[in-house]
C-alpha cells in the first residue's frame, strides 16, 4: 500500500506511523505540507492566542460556508468580519476559510503568481468553495497549541493507549516517507516538513525519508 496524506490527514496518520500503529503493509508515505512538527507564522500564533478565547466563548466549531448562509445572527458576524479582513475573491467560503485557518492573504491556498497572474484556475477556485466546511474548535485549539510547542503534543483527553509523547523515541515505521511543502504555504511553513525529514534521519539514519519542496506552491494547491 502507498499512502497520499495531507494537512490533518497527513498529522494524524504520521502520529500513528512513528508510534507503530500503522500496518506494515504500508511500504511508502507521501506526507503533504505537515506532519510532526508546525512552523507558522508570528501573526498566526498571535492571531490563536488573541482570538481562541473570544471565538471560543461563542462557537463550538466554525463553518467556511457560512460565507453564503450563515444560519445565526453570530455566524453572520464572523462571516462578515471574515469577508472584510480576507483579500476578495468572489469566493465567499474561501475567504472564510481563509480567515479561519491562519492570518493573511492565501493561507487555503495561492491565489495569484509572482507576475499577478492566477495560479490556480478558476474552476479549481471556484469548486474549493464547495469542498470547505465545518471544524471544531477543538481540533483548531489542538493545531495551536501543538503549534505553539512546534511540534504535535498529545490531545488533554487522549484515547487510551496513546503515548505521552509522540517524538519521545524513533519511529516505528519501516514504511519510506517523502514530507512535501510549497514554498508559498503560509498555513504551515515549509520547515516544520524539513524538521520531520530530519527528525528520520537523525533518528533511523539517512535514506528512510526524503523532502521536497514545491516551488510556488502553497497549502491545498499542492493536489
Amino acid at each position: 500500500l502507498k499512502a497520499v496524506i495531507h494537512c490533518q490527514g497527513s498529522i494524524s496518520f504520521m502520529m500513528a506511523a512513528v508510534v507503530g500503529w500503522i500496518d506494515p503493509r504500508v511500504t511508502h508515505i507521501v506526507s503533504s505540507a505537515v506532519s510532526l512538527f508546525m512552523d507558522v507564522t508570528e501573526s498566526t500564533l498571535l492571531k490563536q492566542r488573541l482570538a481562541m478565547p473570544v471565538v471560543t466563548r461563542m462557537f463550538r466549531g466554525l463553518d467556511a460556508q457560512w460565507g453564503i448562509r450563515a444560519g445565526t445572527p453570530s455566524a453572520a458576524l464572523f462571516a462578515a468580519a471574515a469577508k472584510r479582513m480576507e483579500r476578495p475573491c468572489n469566493n465567499p467560503t474561501c475567504q472564510m476559510a481563509n480567515f479561519m485557518y491562519g492570518s493573511g492573504w492565501d493561507v487555503l491556498f495561492r491565489h495569484r503568481d509572482d507576475n499577478d497572474d492566477p495560479w490556480v484556475p478558476e474552476a479549481v477556485h471556484e469548486w474549493s468553495g464547495r469542498e470547505v466546511g465545518y471544524t471544531p474548535l477543538s481540533l483548531i485549539a489542538q493545531v495551536a497549541e501543538s503549534s505553539r510547542h512546534g511540534y504535535i503534543v498529545p490531545s488533554p483527553t487522549p484515547p487510551p493507549g496513546t503515548p505521552p509523547a509522540y517524538l519521545a523515541a524513533r519511529p516505528r515505521t519501516e514504511a519510506q516517507v517523502t514530507f512535501i511543502a510549497g514554498d508559498h504555504n503560509n498555513m504551515f511553513r515549509w520547515q516544520g516538513q524539513h524538521r520531520a525529514a530530519r527528525f528520520f534521519d537523525e533518528s533511523l539514519g539517512p535514506g528512510q525519508a526524503d523532502f521536497v519542496v514545491l516551488k510556488g506552491f502553497g497549502h491545498l494547491d499542492t493536489f
